[in-house]
C-alpha cells in the first residue's frame, strides 16, 4: 500500500539587540498539512523570547565574581500533525460477507480535525561565577497541550470502533536546575555537571 502526504511551512523571524544587554526575538511559523481537511489545513505558531544580560550593566560589568548573569523568558506555540495520512477523509476497508468480499467503512470522516497545539512558557536564569568556572542554570517551564489528537472509542452501533478526535488536554510543568564546575590547570581540564 502506497501513501503520501504533503507539508508546507513558512517562517518569519525578527531579532533585536540593544547594547548587547537587551535581546528580543519574535517568530511566526505557518504550517499546512494534507493530513487535515480544507477548513483546518493550516496552523499558526507564534513565539517570542527576551533576555536581559544583567552582567553587562554598569553596576556589574567590572565584577570579578559574577562573569555571567542573564534573565530569560520565552513563550511559544508548536503544532503536532502526527496522524494517519488520510484519516480526516474516512477510510474503507475490505470485509467478508459470507463468501463475498466487499468494502465497509473503517474510519469515519472528520473534517473538523485540527492541529494539536502546545503552548509553552519558560522563565530562566543563567549565573556564571569566577570567569564561568562555576555555572548555574535555573528554569521554570509550563507546557499546556490542547486539542490532543486521540482515538476516541465510539458505540459499535455506529459501525466503527473508534473515531479520531481533538479531545483532551495535558499539562507538563516543573523546574530544572543545572549546576556545573569546570577548571583548567595547564593542559589538564575537567568538567563536572
Amino acid at each position: 500500500r502506497e501513501e503520501e502526504y504533503s507539508l508546507i511551512s513558512y517562517l518569519s523571524r525578527v531579532q533585536y539587540g540593544f547594547k548587547n544587554k537587551y535581546l528580543v526575538t519574535g517568530s511566526i511559523r505557518v504550517d499546512g498539512s494534507s493530513r487535515f481537511g480544507t477548513n483546518n489545513k493550516y496552523g499558526y505558531f507564534p513565539s517570542i523570547s527576551a533576555a536581559w544580560k544583567i552582567n553587562q550593566e554598569d553596576f556589574l560589568i567590572d565584577s570579578k565574581t559574577i562573569s555571567d548573569l542573564k534573565l530569560r523568558a520565552s513563550y511559544g506555540v508548536t503544532g503536532n500533525f502526527e496522524i494517519g495520512n488520510y484519516t480526516w477523509q474516512g477510510l474503507l476497508g475490505s470485509t467478508n460477507y459470507g463468501s463475498n468480499i466487499g468494502l465497509s467503512p473503517v474510519i469515519p470522516r472528520n473534517e473538523n480535525l485540527t492541529w494539536e497545539k502546545t503552548y509553552s512558557t519558560n522563565i530562566g536564569l543563567n549565573l556564571g561565577l569566577f570567569n564561568n568556572k562555576i555555572s548555574l542554570e535555573l528554569d521554570y517551564y509550563n507546557s499546556n497541550t490542547k486539542d490532543l489528537l486521540l482515538e476516541l472509542p465510539v458505540s459499535s452501533t455506529s459501525g466503527y470502533s473508534s473515531s479520531l478526535q481533538n479531545i483532551g488536554e495535558v499539562n507538563n510543568k516543573g523546574y530544572e536546575i543545572n549546576l556545573g564546575v569546570r577548571n583548567q590547570e595547564n593542559e589538564f581540564k575537567w568538567d563536572l555537571g
